[in-house]
């Protein structure tokens, strides 16, 4: 990949790849997928935690428009989201695999704590998300747990950087409590 520090030949980039290919066969990406639908035609929710994560992901490339290029995928706002959520996950997968790499030389490697790590090369929005998705695809996979609404609820209350970027975007001229006061209310709110 052109200008990416990540080497060419890893033994992540199977897993990375069947990660995507075992999420697009699996009944949860026919959800997400209608979910940002709903999101976009601002219909209420059948699955609030995966409608949480698609608003702020939304509300966030609106406001940044430059992170949802990807490939070819620049204007499409939904097919951005998809694409975003699922890169994160396949690169949570290969992360994964590189801590448990990493710590055949450093027992206390920790993946989350490598500010050098670039999760996904060249789209933003997966390279933010990564972070946030990698903690729970751990411990989903750890647990034999299948992702769930449940996932994305928690996923949701992890996005800090979305929400951060959001919410500075929208209130860069509030005061310190009243963007207290957006944010506490961002993360309680019901979607539409």
């Amino acid at each position: 990949v052109a200008n990416s520090v990540v080497p060419e030949r890893k033994l992540s980039t199977p897993l990375h790849e069947s990660t995507h290919y075992l999420f697009h066969q699996s009944p949860m990406y026919k959800i997400f997928k209608h979910e940002a639908d709903r999101v976009m035609e601002g219909k209420k929710p059948l699955y609030p935690g995966i409608h949480r994560v698609i608003s702020t992901m939304k509300d966030y490339f609106e406001q940044n428009p430059e992170a949802k290029r990807y490939g070819n995928v620049n204007d499409n706002l939904s097919g951005a989201i998809l694409s975003g959520f699922d890169e994160a996950l396949a690169a949570s997968a290969s992360a994964l695999q590189d801590e448990k790499k990493c710590r055949i030389t450093d027992p206390n490697y920790n993946v989350l704590q490598d500010k050098n790590r670039e999760w996904y090369h060249g789209f933003e929005g997966a390279n933010k998300l990564a972070p946030a998705v990698f903690p729970l695809f751990k411990s989903y996979l750890a647990e034999g747990k299948p992702i769930d609404n449940s996932f994305f609820m928690k996923l949701a209350d992890n996005m800090q950087e979305f929400q951060k970027t959001r919410n500075n975007s929208r209130n860069n001229s509030a005061g310190n409590l009243s963007q207290t006061a957006i944010i506490a209310n961002k993360q309680n709110r019901q979607p539409r």
